[in-house]
């Protein structure tokens, strides 16, 4: 009886491992910096392999599986944290209930939730009125009637400037209209600074605009120290 379960479970892994439902896909940027026209620095910004998981049902997508294997050349490992290294798995809900989403993903703050920029060219306000991209923890996310909506509740790690937030609480209500090829969106985060207690605030308005073929992003971040 014994075997005959771990025979079951080996059928059931295999049968999972070989499963349709898997998608790879990678990507790769190399960057060069030219200091004079003598030397001409090139380097790989960021490699990744995606692997991509979904199991569904009759009644549509019901579970998510993602895991990353990033490399690059020259970041160091504070920033090269913040742009690679996602791994998470999402329970859907049924079409406009609420989705789960566990694991080390974008915290839903401003543009991090709807565009992709660990390969953009320019930084972004993160950095600076953030200081943390990607975090553990939790998040809730769906839509209701018009809105789209994303709470999250994650450690507080990783954060550029060596310092740590306690469980920070991040909230987006945003709305997009296909028809405009328009999107916008309200951002909250509050939390403490681990070793200081002081509370750490952050308010954000954010908006993305298509003009085929172009995409044009902007966000304001206001907050306290």
């Amino acid at each position: 009886m014994k075997y005959k379960s771990i025979f079951i479970i080996i059928l059931l892994f295999l049968q999972l491992l070989f499963s349709s439902n898997w998608d790879f896909n990678g990507a790769m940027v190399v960057r060069t910096v030219i200091k004079d026209f003598k030397n001409t620095d090139f380097s790989l910004h960021g490699a990744e392999i995606n692997l991509h998981y979904t199991y569904s049902d009759t009644k549509g997508d019901r579970l998510i599986f993602f895991f990353q294997i990033p490399y690059s050349s020259h970041l160091a490992s504070d920033m090269f944290f913040q742009h690679y290294g996602d791994v998470y798995l999402i329970l859907k809900g049924r079409l406009k209930q609420p989705n789960i989403q566990f694991g080390r993903f974008d915290i839903p703050f401003g543009i991090l939730k709807t565009s992709d920029i660990h390969f953009s060219l320019l930084p972004y306000l993160y950095e600076l009125g953030l200081g943390i991209k990607k975090d553990i923890g939790a998040e809730v996310f769906g839509e209701y009637k018009f809105f789209n909506y994303n709470l999250a509740f994650t450690r507080g790690l990783n954060r550029l400037d060596s310092s740590r937030l306690d469980m920070p609480l991040t909230m987006r209500l945003g709305i997009d209209e296909p028809s405009l090829n328009l999107k916008v969106g309200m951002s909250f985060l509050h939390s403490t600074m681990a070793m200081e207690h002081n509370n750490f605030r952050r308010f954000g308005l954010d908006i993305e605009k298509g003009f085929n073929p172009f995409i044009f992003t902007g966000e304001i971040i206001y907050g306290d120290k």
